[in-house]
């Protein structure tokens, strides 16, 4: 029990708390390292974000597919002559100039339809639609060159049921005739896939099929095309209830020979029909065969809708060049700007983080200046920001290893570097308009090359190769290359020094594997799997407080107690003194 001053006549609660301050003043300290801890934290996390977001932004524009830059084709313009015959874009490689085609025949696959009403009754079911026994069962095969499926259709057993569910590539419904609709073949087509001897899909049916109820056709159609990608072949056992419904749907067949000559007939079950292959001259070059309508050649992507001729006319767009590299480069002058500043960032030691008593004599908008003032220099000339500039400013300097040789550094397509000053962090970019469009005139591809050639270890993580392999890998990368992969080497430093924050799903879309090495722990600072270096001391600091908060419990117990023995004391002494008075008669 806690005595408060009433012998003494002191304000012991007061004393004690004034006390306690000077005890607290301990904790306030190793408050305010885990709060410098956790500011710098936050600001790692968002500069790592805004690499991710550079680095996502930029390949964007550039129009690299799945992370890689080898289908960009925005440098060049693709024009066809007649768009009703054939639309064209360009890829990286293709040939600069006029490109002459014919087309002498499109591409197709197999196709059947009704050559006439259907329906003999109600359309409501399969058994009226087709004047068909309710307990009846409808089996039928159809193989594209995907494979083989079996349908079955019918009331079924348990037995029949289980037998067919042990059956590979077979689909079936358990429902009687009467109850079975026609769009329930149709929708069972559709969804149909192929599977391998493990059960595995490999693949869809590769036929589509459709009932107009309101023209009462049903129609079946391959979705490949070509001469060995494209067939159909239909089959039931003769004389049986499938059978029938296949030649009630009176399917008339449109297919090929090897000849590529169209034929048409009405199906016979049992029968394989063949799509064709698309055929054209190219440049002169003739009796080229495609399987599909959609084909690169040469560089150029062709969708062939008619036959006839047309003519291609590829050109440099040197104005899109132009901007996308200005654009990259006012970006990236951005991004280095704001790592520059955190680490020429003069740190503000008269600035603590404020305590929870100081935050109580303060109003938010000055808490939040001073926090402000406080955060300033906490990444100070920082190893990690340090390296990541540095590398990418000594990459921007070295000779590229191009294919072409045309150019092998980036100043001799307009690009330079800002010279150093003092206040300045460096590796800022400038581009020569006029020097880089007299690049771009005498060879756009090998100005492409410089920006965007990936090295054939461009899969390899820089942090497993040798040094000699990553020099390798550097000097066959082009300068955006190098760029994306010195930030994705420091994205992977700052994630272990300090987390992800809530950004994993961000940098997985820069990198898949970009948080395996954290994850795992191997190469983690603090050795600890998804546990940063700052998260551990952050840790760490949290037990110390703990502890020091129950040394204070105990100490303020300490003081009380102390208070409340000198009280007891005093009690008695008064109450002794009061005793002698009044056996003296109070003369004393």
């Amino acid at each position: 029990m806690r005595i408060s001053g009433l012998a003494s006549g002191m304000d012991t609660d007061s004393m004690i708390k004034e006390l306690m301050k000077a005890e607290r003043v301990k904790v306030d300290r190793v408050e305010q390292q885990r709060q410098l801890l956790k500011w710098k934290q936050e600001i790692y996390n968002t500069l790592n974000k805004d690499f991710a977001n550079f680095i996502l932004n930029a390949k964007k524009d550039f129009g690299y597919v799945n992370g890689r830059s080898g289908s960009m084709n925005w440098h060049k313009k693709a024009t066809s002559s007649d768009e009703s015959k054939a639309t064209v874009s360009s890829t990286l490689g293709t040939v600069i100039g006029k490109h002459d085609i014919t087309v002498d025949r499109l591409a197709d696959g197999v196709s059947a339809a009704s050559s006439s009403n259907i329906s003999k009754g109600d359309k409501s079911n399969v058994a009226s639609q087709f004047n068909l026994n309710a307990n009846d069962k409808l089996e039928f095969t159809i193989e594209s060159k995907n494979g083989p499926v079996k349908f079955v259709f019918g009331e079924l057993d348990e037995a029949t049921e289980n037998a067919l569910k042990g059956e590979l590539n077979t689909v079936y419904i358990n429902k009687s005739l009467d109850e079975l609709s026609l769009s329930d073949v149709v929708n069972k087509i559709n969804s149909a896939s192929v599977k391998d001897a493990s059960g595995n899909v490999i693949s869809d049916l590769g036929v589509k099929a459709s009932y107009d109820k309101g023209i009462d056709r049903f129609f079946l159609q391959t979705t490949n095309t070509g001469k060995n990608n494209a067939m159909l072949k239909i089959d039931a056992s003769a004389g049986s209830t499938g059978e029938k419904f296949i030649n009630d749907l009176n399917l008339k067949v449109k297919s090929y020979d090897n000849n590529g000559d169209k034929l048409e007939a009405n199906l016979t079950t049992g029968n394989v029909y063949n799509g064709v292959n698309a055929k054209i001259s190219y440049n002169g070059v003739d009796d080229i065969e495609k399987e599909s309508n959609s084909f690169e050649i040469n560089g150029l992507n062709v969708n062939l809708k008619d036959v006839g001729s047309f003519s291609v006319n590829v050109s440099t767009d040197t104005e899109a060049i132009v901007e996308k590299v200005k654009n990259f480069v006012e970006e990236y002058n951005k991004l280095i700007e704001k790592a520059g500043k955190l680490l020429r960032e003069k740190t503000n030691r008269n600035y603590k983080p404020l305590t929870s008593e100081e935050k109580k004599a303060m109003n938010e908008k000055d808490i939040e200046l001073w926090e402000e003032m406080a955060k300033g220099g906490l990444l100070r000339n920082d190893m990690s920001i340090n390296n990541t500039l540095s590398s990418m400013r000594s990459d921007l300097y070295k000779e590229i290893n191009t294919d072409s040789g045309v150019f092998k550094l980036l100043t001799e397509i307009g690009i330079s570097t800002d010279k150093y000053s003092t206040g300045s962090i460096g590796g800022q970019l400038k581009v020569d308009e006029d020097k880089l469009r007299k690049a771009i005139d005498r060879d756009a591809d090998a100005v492409i090359e410089v920006l965007f050639k990936e090295s054939d270890l461009y899969n390899k993580d820089d942090d497993d190769l040798s040094k000699d392999d990553l020099a390798k890998k550097r000097a066959n990368s082009g300068i955006v290359t190098r760029i994306f992969d010195n930030l994705i080497l420091g994205m992977k430093d700052i994630i272990d020094r300090s987390g992800t924050g809530s950004n994993d799903d961000l940098f997985r879309k820069v990198k898949s594997n970009i948080l395996i090495d954290f994850v795992i722990g191997e190469k983690n600072l603090s050795k600890q799997g998804s546990v940063s270096f700052l998260d551990y001391e952050v840790n760490k600091l949290n037990k110390k407080i703990e502890d020091l908060e129950v040394l204070l419990f105990r100490k303020e117990n300490s003081y009380y107690a102390k208070f409340t023995a000198m009280e007891k004391a005093m009690q008695k002494m008064s109450s002794q003194t009061g005793w002698i008075t009044q056996q003296m008669g109070g003369k004393m």
